[in-house]
């Protein structure tokens, strides 16, 4: 007869992972990760640069881990400031059984907003449609069905403007970039916007 132990087990492995499952850990790797390099990476200004990208991208990937699994819209908030930069998540508005809104207040995922490192600024949200913000409030819905959420966000060191780090996140997929040149949604119309620009 199977000991109990080994009939979980095999139960275990006929189940199988679900796609929330295998992201749930996904994510909880990157946090990890992130959470490990901070102390490492703030000894220099370059180095807290690539740290605050990472933070902000793993942002990014719980907010869309909770719309599929919740199937509830989150945002991200990104407030500009003149001596600090904000980023928080919103949970979804609450609603009764029949799916009408009942409280326009939404709490902060997690609490608290997270200050940027004193090093570095947020320099412009970027949207797939071409809408770029370079201060005040800026709100951006991922989706549950991973069809809306996609932004590009540009961060730079405070002392040293001309460096950059360009942090490209795609909803649909779920894949995060990082760039130290300016990228886009859309690289041919921005080579073609380039080129007409250099022949006029």
């Amino acid at each position: 007869s199977l000991s109990v132990e080994h009939f979980w087990a095999e139960q275990m492995l006929r189940r199988g992972f679900t796609l929330v499952e295998m992201m749930a850990v996904v994510v909880i790797l990157a946090l990890a990760a992130a959470v490990v390099a901070v102390n490492a990476d703030y000894i220099t200004a370059s180095a807290a640069l690539r740290s605050e990208a990472r933070r902000i991208a793993s942002r990014f990937l719980l907010a869309r881990l909770y719309a599929v699994s919740n199937a509830k819209t989150y945002t991200l908030v990104y407030e500009f400031n003149e001596d600090e930069a904000l980023v928080w998540t919103l949970m979804p508005q609450k609603e009764d059984e029949e799916g009408h809104i009942v409280d326009e207040e939404r709490e902060i995922v997690g609490g608290v907003a997270d200050k940027l490192h004193p090093s570095v600024q947020m320099l412009a949200i970027a949207l797939p449609d071409g809408t770029t913000y370079e201060e005040g409030h800026v709100e951006v819905d991922v989706s549950p069905y991973c069809d809306a959420g996609s932004h590009i966000v540009v961060l730079a060191q405070r002392d040293n403007p001309d460096k950059k780090i360009w942090i490209k996140m795609n909803a649909l997929t779920g894949i995060v970039t990082y760039h130290d040149e300016e990228v886009s949604f859309w690289p041919r119309r921005q080579e073609e916007e380039e080129q007409q620009g250099g022949t006029q």
